[in-house]
């Protein structure tokens, strides 16, 4: 199989460079090598765009949070104790209510910072869900990619091995290879020497012949 990945499931950088292994491909695994590949990317890409309106939640999340602070200064609260103030001096005759006095331009300020921050959460949310979308096109593709391509079993992975044993040694047969060298192990007890000059096997288990 045509690995088109690197170590960390990314599309290789240098599969544009591939040209001859990508042209050797048939017109079936060459389209699923395509699709595969535009996939990836698309999923990539967006991948890459929930991480940034991520950044862009946190960020707006800190103007936010500093516009609040600004807003509770310039326009402080309510306490009790004003309250209470409040309500005592309402009973008494000839009161008129305080008018409280708003920073407007604090509270433009929130007003913006919340509305900024509904809008980057949005994105975020449209960001997620259309990455969910092409991730599973992704997955998708990513099997028919494989699927393409012939199944390795026990029994293909055996004859793959026997074939490109008996091509060795027919290469070796024809010079083309050199034969191998057989050394000999470093230390021999002088009863494997016997058997070896005999052509024994070492371990073979003695044969019965029958009665003589």
């Amino acid at each position: 199989m045509l690995n088109i990945f690197d170590n960390f499931g990314n599309v290789r950088a240098d599969l544009a460079a591939m040209t001859d292994e990508i042209e050797a491909l048939p017109d079936n695994q060459r389209t699923a090598l395509v699709e595969c590949v535009t996939a990836c990317v698309e999923a990539g890409e967006a991948d890459a765009r929930v991480m940034a309106a991520r950044k862009s939640v946190t960020a707006k999340i800190h103007e936010h949070d500093a516009a609040v602070d600004a807003d509770q200064k310039a326009n402080p609260a309510e306490t009790h104790q004003s309250a209470l103030a409040a309500v005592i001096a309402a009973g008494k005759p000839g009161y008129e209510p305080k008018v409280v006095k708003v920073n407007k331009k604090a509270r433009a300020a929130l007003a913006a910072a919340v509305a900024s921050l509904a809008e980057a959460r949005g994105e975020l949310t449209v960001a997620e869900r259309e990455f969910k979308r092409l991730d599973a096109i992704k997955g998708d593709k990513v099997l028919a990619w494989m699927a393409s391509w012939p199944k390795i079993t026990a029994e293909s992975v055996h004859r793959g091995m026997v074939a490109a044993e008996n091509d060795r040694k027919l290469k070796i047969a024809k010079g083309e290879l050199p034969k191998p060298v057989v050394k000999e192990p470093p230390h021999q007890w002088p009863l494997e020497v016997v058997m070896k000059a005999r052509g024994k096997v070492q371990n073979r288990l003695p044969v019965y012949h029958g009665s003589r």
